[in-house]
């Protein structure tokens, strides 16, 4: 899978669960850890300990959650949120 197909990672117990911008799911014996580690992209961010999100379907975001070009709201870890609100206010990611 691309990663440009590639919208969020949701942690799930020992799973992972991979949702594509065609709405396909792929559960992965993993975890989100060894996915940000594998994907290495710069585009693939991590938001909460349970959500990587593929930067490129951010639609809008706030400092607590984001929402992507699906549809679907995410939280942001507080963790995760002056890396995240930086990275995209700098525009590191985006060009």
């Amino acid at each position: 899978m691309p990663y440009k197909n590639f919208v969020f990672a949701k942690s799930s117990g020992n799973y992972v669960e991979l949702i594509t911008s065609n709405q396909k799911k792929y559960l992965l014996k993993t975890s989100v850890q060894q996915i940000e580690n594998s994907l290495n992209c710069e585009k693939i961010i991590r938001i909460h300990r349970s959500y990587l999100i593929n930067i490129d379907h951010l639609i809008e975001f706030s400092v607590q959650e984001v929402t992507l070009s699906n549809g679907c709201i995410l939280p942001i870890g507080k963790h995760y949120q002056e890396n995240f609100i930086s990275l995209v206010l700098n525009c590191t990611v985006l060009m």
